[in-house]
Parts: structure tokens; sequence; C-alpha cells
């Protein structure tokens, strides 16, 4: 079940020194806490990407911290993620999937935008 998949993604991302999960907030919620507290997950809502205002940290996202990060989408987000990489010129890179439709990208730019 999810469980499984959220605790390979975590190990997946601390195995791969990523500092911060950008992810909806029901999936970075979950896998960053399976990093017992390695990883800080920047989250969003209902935009793909677009961060929430509240419980959730609001100074994770500059260039910087992007190069640092990955993204998780599932399958119905996929096409928002893109959509959102293209509007900023970003290059996408898959660097893992998981059972159920996860996976996660690396971005060649900050796609995480304040409302």
């Amino acid at each position: 079940g999810d469980d499984v998949v959220e605790l390979a993604a975590a190990e997946f991302i601390v195995e791969n020194d990523y500092d911060y999960l950008y992810a909806e907030w029901y999936y970075g919620s979950r896998v960053a806490v399976r990093t017992d507290g390695a990883v800080v997950a920047g989250t969003w809502h209902d935009n793909c990407c677009e961060v929430l205002g509240y419980i959730n940290p609001q100074n994770i996202y500059s260039e910087a911290d992007n190069s640092r990060a990955v993204y998780m989408v599932a399958d119905a987000e996929r096409d928002e993620l893109y959509g959102r990489a293209a509007e900023v010129g970003a290059e996408l890179t898959c660097v893992a999937d998981f059972p159920g439709g996860l996976e996660l990208y690396e971005s060649t730019r900050q796609l995480m935008y304040l409302p």
C-alpha cells in the first residue's frame, strides 16, 4: 500500500542527499516524516507547486533550495508539473518512480511559487 511506497520514496530521497521534498500536502508530509527529520517538505494543496500558505515552511523556495530538492507527483499531477516547468523554462528529469504512479523529479529551475 501507500506505506511501502512512502517508505521507499523516503529512503531514496535520503540516500540521494536531497534536503527538500516538494509535493502535494498529503504525500509530502507522509514521506518527509519517514525521513526522521533529514528532509523538509514544501507542499501544495490545490494547485501543483503553489506553496501552501500555512502548516508549511515558507522560506525554502529559492533557486539554491531547488538544487537540493526533488518534486514528487502522482500520475494525476504529472501534466500540471510539466505545465509549470514549461511556464518557467525548466527541464524535468525523472529520478525515481514507485508503484502506484508516484514519481520523483529534479527540475533545473524552482517551480514552487507563493500564492
